[in-house]
């Protein structure tokens, strides 16, 4: 466990509260990093990830630590690491977050800000752990309305990049390093068929969707926002079909 930039630093603005935040190092944890920057009250003095010690990633993400760094680099602040055995009994897990939480405190940080958005069970959890620590728990963007959520990121600019596949689901050039191929339609169209079309099968196989029935389901229809264009791209209704000819779209 350790500071991959250095220390958090124990001086801080005067009047201001001294948060670190929980960082995934995805685009939740990202966007919870830009609402805490716009309060005045708050100064974010540095985020903490875990990280699985065998394979050398995010735990969350499976974002390798190279990029993990990079993200603390270009955010500007320094990075509180934990390292996580492979597998993690949950005694364990919580041993070493008590350990990161005591250095924390030791570095005088006063509360702990998370990305979560509406997972209860999540947040009392947290806030549990938290209580003895004396660190306060902050959700910046609990139960914000999910689609107003992703209207304001994209309006933002922001940009989230596919890092990670199973490529036994998904074809190993959805991971791109260019953030390019979910920029074009075309590939933007066949990524949502193969969704819905895997969404289908699994409901079929569950017994949840008759085999009969959904053959006679409306076509789905679904609208998605060209940025570079600015301006809404229908995607043509398509009626499921089987997944045996549309796996390697």
């Amino acid at each position: 466990m350790g500071a991959g930039r250095g220390q958090l630093g124990r001086v801080g603005r005067a009047g201001v509260k001294r948060v670190i935040l929980a960082w995934s190092s995805g685009k939740d944890s990202a966007w919870a990093l830009h609402v805490l920057r716009q309060d005045p009250e708050i100064e974010v003095a540095g985020l903490f990830t875990t990280l699985n010690e065998q394979f050398d990633r995010v735990a969350m993400h499976a974002v390798r630590n190279q990029l993990l760094h990079q993200q603390a680099e270009a955010a500007g602040l320094p990075l509180l690491t934990v390292g996580l055995p492979w597998p993690c009994s949950n005694e364990e897990y919580e041993r070493r977050m008590a350990a990161a939480c005591t250095q924390m405190v030791s570095e005088g940080i006063q509360a702990v800000a998370f990305g979560d958005l509406f997972l209860e069970d999540v947040r009392a959890y947290r806030e549990k752990q938290l209580a003895p620590t004396g660190l306060e728990p902050l959700f910046p963007l609990w139960k914000l309305p999910t689609a107003e959520l992703a209207r304001a990121m994209i309006a933002s600019g922001q940009k989230a990049r596919i890092t990670c596949v199973d490529p036994r689901k998904l074809p190993a050039s959805f991971a791109t390093d260019t953030g390019s191929y979910l920029a074009d339609a075309e590939n933007l169209r066949a990524l949502i068929r193969k969704c819905m079309t895997d969404l289908r099968q699994a409901l079929v196989e569950r017994g949840l969707l008759d085999a009969a029935e959904e053959a006679t389901s409306p076509p789905a229809e679904i609208t998605v926002v060209d940025r570079r264009l600015d301006q809404r791209i229908p995607l043509p209704a398509f009626q499921w079909q089987d997944t045996s000819a549309t796996a390697d779209r």
